[in-house]
């Protein structure tokens, strides 16, 4: 399951990259102001260790559920921004859920998984 999570996330992440000119222009910005909301929503993954003192107390899987929720919700508002500011409420959403579950996603594995079986 581990894998699926991070498969979709990463396609989540590098997704953007080759559609920025198209993105930037049904946002009617620059792809310069696009990379900076995308830069914003990377900035977003300095929230990991709030989210992992938060998944330490609440657990992993509510923790993980929360940051799946906050990321869909990202992405459902930039798919339906029409100015920059909805974008970047989005991008920081997005940002917030993605790049924060892959540290709480390890945490739980490494909790549920036998030191001897790891790296395997």
């Amino acid at each position: 399951m581990g894998i699926a999570v991070r498969l979709v996330i990463d396609t989540g992440i590098q997704i953007f990259g080759p559609y920025l000119s198209q993105i930037a222009a049904g946002l009617g910005i620059s792809i310069v102001m696009l990379g900076a909301l995308n830069s914003l929503r990377s900035l977003m993954g300095l929230a990991g260790p709030g989210f992992g003192s938060l998944a330490a107390s609440r657990g992993y899987r509510q923790t993980m559920r929360f940051q799946s929720l906050l990321g869909a919700a990202g992405v459902f508002i930039f798919s339906f921004s029409s100015d920059v500011w909805m974008a970047a409420l989005g991008m920081v959403l997005m940002g917030l859920g993605i790049f924060s579950i892959a540290p709480v996603l390890q945490a739980y594995m490494s909790a549920h998984i036998p030191y001897e079986r790891r790296a395997r």
